[in-house]
């Protein structure tokens, strides 16, 4: 899992990159100057404990 929060100064995106590799979004929320976010592998989306879905 990468959990993270950071301050925006371009528009590089590594969004795109993880989903690539095998990650899956579970948050990521970006305001005017900063953004938090977290990703785990697609392979634990559904087995972790706090992703299970109601």
């Amino acid at each position: 899992m990468i959990i993270g929060e950071g301050h925006i100064f371009s528009d590089n995106d590594f969004k795109e990159d993880l989903l690539n590799v095998g990650f899956k979004i579970v948050k990521f929320n970006r305001g005017e100057a900063t953004y938090d976010f977290a990703f785990i592998k697609s392979d634990y989306f559904n087995y972790w404990p706090l992703l299970k879905r109601e």
